[in-house]
């Protein structure tokens, strides 16, 4: 009886990991099914937001079913960004965070935190929030190249692109001044 028993388990397992597999695949083909419908059409103004949720939730969906599979920080890295071209900023910024927590070897994942930085900054006007994430990711990634960029943004942060304009041409002229040699 015992073996009979094991047996059964045995092939549960099996046909449940060769299931799983299956599911692996037939969502990914979904996936690129979505992404091609999505993307095909390169025209910006026929951007369908609903179609980009959508193909968001399937790219989550993939990641919270196979955490471990190498696909999924990539995959929620393309949801943070299809989020955010539908101005979903907080579902975009959830995404990018889940990639810095649980990834963080993942080969974007300092853009990721650069870009939870950027749209707290940029989309949701949250200064507190962006200097945060702008500090953090100076902290952990000083040599990286968006260091430069980070620390520029983290000196800008509120001023309006005229205000920016000003000290840059305000600095420079005065460069240019003191590098003028007297007669």
């Amino acid at each position: 009886m015992k073996p009979l028993l094991i047996l059964s388990i045995v092939c549960s397992l099996f046909l449940a990991a060769c299931n799983n597999g299956n599911n692996k695949e037939k969502e990914q083909e979904n996936i690129a099914a979505a992404e091609k419908e999505l993307f095909g059409n390169q025209n910006a103004a026929s951007f369908d937001s609903k179609k980009a949720e959508s193909l968001a939730q399937s790219y989550e969906q993939y990641a919270s079913n196979y955490s471990d599979d190498p696909k999924a920080p990539e995959y929620l890295f393309k949801a943070g960004e299809v989020l955010r071209s539908a101005h979903q900023f907080d579902a975009a910024i959830d995404n990018y965070k889940k990639i810095y927590e649980k990834y963080p070897n993942f080969n974007k994942t300092p853009q990721s935190l650069f870009l939870i930085g950027f749209t707290y900054e940029n989309d949701l006007k949250n200064i507190t929030e962006a200097q945060k994430y702008y500090e953090l990711f100076l902290q952990k990634y000083p040599n990286h190249e968006m260091a430069d960029d980070a620390k520029f943004l983290l000196q800008n942060l509120g001023k309006s692109p005229e205000d920016i304009i000003k000290d840059f041409m305000h600095n420079d002229s005065t460069k240019q001044v003191l590098a003028t040699p007297a007669s």
